[in-house]
């Protein structure tokens, strides 16, 4: 657990100052924002997530720090911070990474992270390529990849699609596919929605501590007390709003 929150502090400290001299060059203006999120998955768990953030954009490099309230129905009720940071690497790609830290009120425990490289491809569509880690203290572990796709549709609408693959601590692997869109109506306020396919688990890259669990972020095995995994598709849908000013 002390490695991978010292792991997670080297990554996001060298990102950050990797950013320090694009941002001299770029007005970075701050924002602050908030929204909800809500998850059903695997096994019936349902995630609810409220969260407020802060940070800064428009620059070469950007970064935000999040706080969020969860309801989970396998875990219980806490609290979680993330830190974000994006940096251009090159005329075009942008590496950006993740940390989280969830805190419950009973006695879970768990940190989470993600990190890749951003590449834009034709007519403003970009794939994303993210190294996904997950610990907590009920003993699971998760560390895989995933690959993410968003594809502008219209003005407002943006489509997207994910897949992922990890291995799980004492277990088969845990896979998982998703189809979704973002419908930003106004500057400032977004509506997302996404449905998937898992097995043996699921990954995310929303806040929110539960993947029967990042990102989690990412994606646990079953609960502790469970003999068998059945290792059918199980479907899950994740639904967010999110509101920033100015």
């Amino acid at each position: 657990m002390r490695a991978t929150s010292g792991l997670t502090a080297l990554v996001l400290a060298v990102l950050a100052s990797l950013g320090a001299s694009n941002q001299a060059r770029a007005v970075a203006i701050p924002f602050a924002g908030g929204g909800f999120d809500f998850y059903d998955g695997p096994g019936g768990e349902i995630t609810r997530s409220s969260l407020a953030t802060i940070g800064v954009a428009g620059g070469a490099a950007s970064g935000a720090a999040t706080i969020m309230r969860y309801d989970d129905s396998v875990v219980g009720d806490g609290d979680g911070f993330q830190g974000t940071v994006s940096v251009p690497v090159a005329e075009g790609p942008r590496v950006r990474a993740w940390g989280s830290r969830f805190v419950g009120q009973s006695d879970f425990r768990a940190w989470r992270a993600k990190a890749g490289v951003e590449n834009p491809l034709i007519s403003g569509s970009t794939l994303g390529r993210y190294y996904l880690f997950a610990d907590d203290n009920h003993g699971d572990r998760t560390s895989g990849g995933a690959a993410e796709l968003d594809v502008p549709m219209a003005d407002e609408l943006t489509g997207r699609a994910s897949a992922g693959l990890a291995a799980v601590t004492d277990g088969p692997a845990s896979s998982q596919g998703s189809v979704g869109v973002a419908w930003r109506p106004t500057p400032g306020l977004e509506f997302s929605g996404d449905l998937g396919l898992t097995r043996n688990g699921s990954l995310t890259t929303s806040p929110g501590p539960g993947r029967a669990l990042s990102l989690p972020l990412l994606g646990n095995g079953p609960p502790a007390g469970i003999p068998s995994i059945d290792l059918r598709p199980e479907r899950f849908v994740e639904v967010g709003m999110r509101v920033a000013l100015p």
